[in-house]
């Protein structure tokens, strides 16, 4: 959610993807957020783009996961 606020759309999506491995139903505080970023993914990115994305963050396992994310949180912080 942070990622797509901050317009980070590709780690969004990655990110997204990989949270779906638990039902949304288990996180049921943030699944007007999840909607919110769905909306956004779709509006900045076409549907292969977003494709793409999310089956690269579905085939991640935990380790490259947070690697990936510590990465990400990098490079958005030292913008």
């Amino acid at each position: 959610m942070s990622f797509a606020g901050l317009g980070h759309l590709e780690p969004a999506a990655i990110l997204a993807a990989a949270d779906t491995r638990t039902p949304r139903s288990a996180w049921t505080s943030a699944s007007a957020h999840a909607t919110a970023v769905d909306a956004a993914l779709l509006a900045g990115l076409n549907e292969q783009e977003l494709a793409t994305l999310r089956d690269r963050g579905a085939n991640l396992d935990n380790d490259d996961l947070v690697a990936y994310l510590r990465a990400e949180a990098d490079r958005a912080l030292a913008e």
